[in-house]
């Protein structure tokens, strides 16, 4: 099970312990799961009823890659969030909620430190405001800048479902910070959505600037895995 998904503390989980030894029974073939993870998964069943898949999860069991999730609203007994999956060592993640202007769904921008063969790169993921008014998108660009700071000139790819056309007044703003890895080095539209018919592209990868860190190529590969068509980009540390 995914860390995020886990609610037992050291102290929660010293005693459950206790209370098992007073019951556990000897007999029988030793457990293929630990009592804890087990624990876990009962309680992850009872606070969700599990109506939907875990994702994130199966998509980690297929590609052999490690996964990185993170909630940020609870949904019709799930969890939605954003998604990292990865080769390489993760260093560190945190998740940052945005500022929500109005009421509507919490959205959250998921940061890695990777350890990409003895240099670190950050990776960013996010889904921001899709409403017509980009007053919210607007302001989440902003909060993003900030973060940016944080990382201290590393390497960033930033990728996600930004809800808003080139030239826009939010594509404008992140464009100040990053290079849109598409308008570099793609070919065609990029469109991403709806994924029947693309007519718009929403969805981007993007590299921050003064960074030994280059897009080579971009493409959008055909695809029934979304209601949007992926974007897949080949970078290249100088």
């Amino acid at each position: 099970m995914d860390e995020s998904r886990k609610v037992l503390n050291e102290a929660m989980w010293r005693e459950c312990e206790a209370a098992l030894r007073e019951v556990r029974d000897p007999r029988g073939a030793p457990p293929e799961t630990g009592e804890r993870e087990f624990l876990e998964a009962v309680l992850y069943l009872g606070r969700t009823g599990c109506p939907w898949r875990d994702l994130p999860a199966e998509l980690s069991a297929l590609t052999g890659l490690a996964c990185v999730f993170s909630n940020n609203f609870n949904y019709q007994g799930g969890q939605y969030g954003n998604a990292v999956l990865t080769r390489f060592p993760v260093k560190c993640w945190t998740n940052t909620y945005f500022k929500m202007l109005s009421p509507g769904e919490q959205r959250g921008l998921l940061q890695l430190v990777l350890d990409v063969h003895g240099r670190e790169l950050v990776i960013m993921d996010t889904h921001i405001d899709y409403r017509k008014d980009d007053t919210e998108r607007l302001q989440n660009a902003a909060e993003l800048h900030e973060i940016l700071h944080q990382y201290g000139g590393r390497p960033i790819i930033l990728c996600g479902d930004f809800n808003d056309t080139p030239g826009s007044p939010t594509h404008s703003r992140i464009a100040g910070d990053f290079t849109d890895a598409w308008a570099a080095v793609g070919a065609g539209g990029g469109f991403t959505i709806p994924a029947e018919n693309p007519s718009k592209r929403i969805d981007y990868l993007w590299v921050s600037k003064s960074t030994p860190f280059i897009p080579v190529m971009a493409w959008v590969p055909e695809s029934a895995a979304s209601d949007h068509l992926p974007v897949v980009a080949e970078m290249q540390f100088e």
